[in-house]
């Protein structure tokens, strides 16, 4: 048998295009118009018990479809028949992946039978699960967009409009009464964020009203990061849509959409954040994570704060302007350099091998722990940040190997630089130049950095005696090391450009 899913799946858009845009409905008759308030008042009741929304333009769009399946239905019956196993093959693969909107179309069809005597098939089961299924967004990935508009399709066509363009469910549609009160549209984007949940952050695009009062009201219901943009149109949606489905967060869109349009916004922030540390290292994103990979598995159990591993270059590019601020409540950076971000405790991963400041760690993961879990993930603590085990982790090389080359590397550079590091920075300096060695090898080295001309004209010999250190494990692993690695290495060394 010919395996139609792929095909059939595009179906159902196609079907509503086509009854949206070609056939030309007026819905005059009475009998039309009852149908069109019987299907509002079918979807309106689904709506209400299985908590999701349905624009108004939908709706009329599914009394379309229900008129237009009544007119053929001795011809559709014979379609049926003859492609009966396709369908029924199709179906069981549609209930399992959408089993909630399968249910919720067996209700619609249900309910369409005892109000209008229209006996749906199993057919007309998958095409109304598949619409349930796009109406009914339950899985996002945090961020969600809600249109208000005063009367009876405006938010609805603006929502459905962009949608369709960037084909992907961004925006859902409320349509207001025009006499609507701004405590009781209010209460409809609270009631909205309840049936979302779980919500970080909502991008708000209303048509008209007081910006200020909408602000007021909305601000006590906030455990969400929410956008509030005035005079919405469907240009600028378009724009804001765009940018959502680009991941990009709520504080920045509106940054980016006010340089582009004259409108009023707001930005609230979240009452409510999960805690978070992140953890960084200035030569590569797979350092940081590993990293973070070490410090969960010190932990006994899981506890409500994420452990991130982040960009280091994007924390000191935007520092606490970063989208990460505004979607965690960060309370502390771990890594191999400092990013200085205002405001946020930075502490080294070598502080936590020689046990300095990891009180600053308990106190932050001690208050989810027990004692004996306290004690346990100081044990862990100490087994998994030891110099050997960090390096055997960061790296895939031979620690043993590595640690030589290291350790000869430190011992010349504190020669060169005429000083004697501590053991707090010496643990960090040999956790670097470990991951940096890896990264030669692997290819993977930075090539620039702002600055970096001057800096090769001022120092020219000073990059030469650091390379010759380094020529023996330029031999050994034929690799080179460029002249922006050195410039980081320095940061261990309190050079003074």
């Amino acid at each position: 048998m010919i395996n139609i899913y792929p095909h059939m799946l595009m179906m159902p858009q196609n079907f509503i295009d086509y009854l949206f845009f070609k056939q030309k409905y007026t819905l005059g008759t009475t009998n039309e118009v009852y149908l069109l308030k019987i299907v509002d008042k079918i979807y309106s009741i689904v709506m209400n018990k299985y908590a999701f929304v349905v624009p108004n333009s939908k709706i009329k769009m599914y009394s379309k479809l229900f008129l237009e399946y009544g007119k053929d239905i001795t011809d559709t019956k014979i379609w049926i028949a003859s492609h009966y196993d396709s369908i029924m093959a199709f179906s069981t693969q549609v209930r399992r992946q959408f089993p909630r909107a399968y249910s919720i179309a067996q209700e619609i069809i249900e309910n369409i039978a005892l109000n209008l005597d229209i006996q749906m098939d199993e057919f007309m089961q998958v095409v109304i699960t598949l619409t349930v299924a796009n109406d009914d967004k339950i899985e996002h990935n945090g961020t969600v967009g809600l249109i208000l508009c005063h009367g009876y399709s405006t938010a609805s066509s603006i929502a459905d409009t962009v949608n369709h363009i960037l084909n992907q469910h961004v925006f859902d549609g409320m349509d207001m009464e025009v006499q609507i009160s701004i405590d009781k549209m209010c209460l409809m984007v609270d009631d909205y964020l309840r049936r979302k949940a779980p919500v970080k952050e909502l991008m708000l695009l209303v048509d008209m009203g007081s910006l200020e009062d909408i602000y007021e009201r909305i601000n006590p219901l906030s455990d969400c990061n929410i956008g509030i943009i005035n005079n919405v149109s469907t240009a600028s949606a378009l724009e804001v849509g765009n940018l959502m489905k680009q991941h990009m967060h709520a504080r920045q869109i509106i940054k980016t959409i006010k340089e582009n349009y004259e409108m009023s916004y707001q930005f609230i922030e979240s009452k409510q954040k999960t805690e978070a540390i992140l953890t960084v290292c200035a030569t590569g994103f797979g350092s940081a994570k590993k990293i973070g990979e070490l410090l969960k598995n010190s932990l006994p159990k899981s506890i409500p704060l994420e452990i991130i591993p982040y960009d280091y270059r994007s924390l000191v590019t935007h520092g606490i302007e970063d989208n990460i601020f505004s979607e965690y409540d960060v309370k502390m950076l771990i890594g191999t350099l400092d990013p200085k971000v205002p405001g946020v405790k930075y502490m080294p991963m070598e502080n936590i091998v020689t046990n300095d400041e990891v009180h600053y760690l308990h106190e932050l993961i001690g208050k989810y722990l027990s004692d004996d879990e306290l004690k346990m993930f100081n044990e862990n603590v100490a087994k998994n940040f030891t110099l050997d085990n960090i390096v055997n982790h960061l790296t895939i090389l031979n620690p043993q190997k590595v640690m030589e080359d290291v350790e000869e590397i430190v011992s010349e550079l504190e020669k060169l630089f005429k000083c004697s590091l501590d053991i707090t920075t010496k643990v960090g300096v040999y956790v670097h130049l470990s991951c940096l060695i890896e990264r030669l090898i692997l290819r993977q080295e930075i090539t620039e950095s702002e600055g970096m001309i001057d800096f090769a004209k001022k120092y020219p010999d000073l990059i030469e005696n650091i390379k010759d250190i380094f020529s023996g494990v330029e031999y050994r692993y034929s690799v080179e090391i460029p002249v922006p690695e050195i410039r980081y290495l320095l940061n261990y060394f309190d050079f003074d450009e």
